[in-house]
């Protein structure tokens, strides 16, 4: 008997540098979801963009090594035209770039697959974080003071330089540097000596080597955190 349960599609892996984390994020998804319910479909994407359905004994490895060479031989590869065959529904457990930043939620909304979480705007906007500031900042929202560092900045940048431009936003250390496309805590650092802060900055820009990006140096705020999940 063929059964009726929604058929959920559990993303993780994917091309992010936050791969290892997206891994964890969808074993603990795919363990958590009430089976009778659902019918649970795990599927890890390759850093090379491969989609593949992973049979259960893949799920508790450790970590990604344990099993990657070993997809092609006992996993089922899925084409994405495919998926909207095996699938009703996407849960996105990727991190970072291509799985929270609006890509995979543009690709799921291409194929018709309805998935959990922000759509596409609000996705990109969401993990872009130069950007989200200008956003909360015209709309008035107090946001942190402090300066942003271009990639094409970095072979001229000396920490005098960075904290000259501190200091005209009113920004002393402790400060906080992070970079402007990753989540998981990648690349963030907490500088409380100067002699660290050139290579808090040069490593959050360079913390995907392929993708130098944008980093944003911060006043430390010291107070309540507040999750929404």
């Amino acid at each position: 008997m063929v059964s009726q349960n929604l058929r959920i599609g559990v993303l993780m892996g994917g091309r992010s540098i936050e791969r290892e984390v997206s891994f964890n994020s969808g074993r603990t998804v795919c363990d958590h979801l009430d089976t009778q319910r659902y019918t649970v479909v795990p599927l890890f994407q390759t850093d090379t963009g491969l989609l593949y359905e992973l049979p259960a004994h893949f799920l508790h490895r450790g970590k990604i090594a344990d099993f990657y060479n070993r997809l092609p031989a006992e996993a089922v590869k899925l084409s994405w035209d495919q998926l909207k065959q095996r699938i009703d529904f996407a849960y996105i457990a990727q991190h970072g770039r291509y799985g929270e930043d609006g890509i995979m939620q543009g690709m799921l909304e291409v194929l018709g697959i309805p998935y959990l979480g922000s759509k596409v705007l609000g996705s990109a906007i969401g993990m872009e974080k130069v950007t989200q500031k200008e956003i909360l900042k015209s709309a008035c929202i107090p946001v942190p003071a402090g300066i942003i560092i271009h990639p094409s900045a970095l072979q001229t940048l000396t920490t005098e330089s960075i904290l000259t431009q501190l200091a005209t936003q009113g920004v002393a250390l402790p400060i906080i540097v992070k970079p402007s496309h990753e989540g998981s805590s990648l690349g963030i650092a907490v500088v409380n000596l100067a002699e660290d802060l050139l290579t808090a900055v040069k490593n959050a820009a360079l913390i995907n080597p392929e993708q130098p990006q944008t980093v944003l140096v911060e006043e430390k705020l010291e107070g309540m955190e507040f999750v929404c999940t």
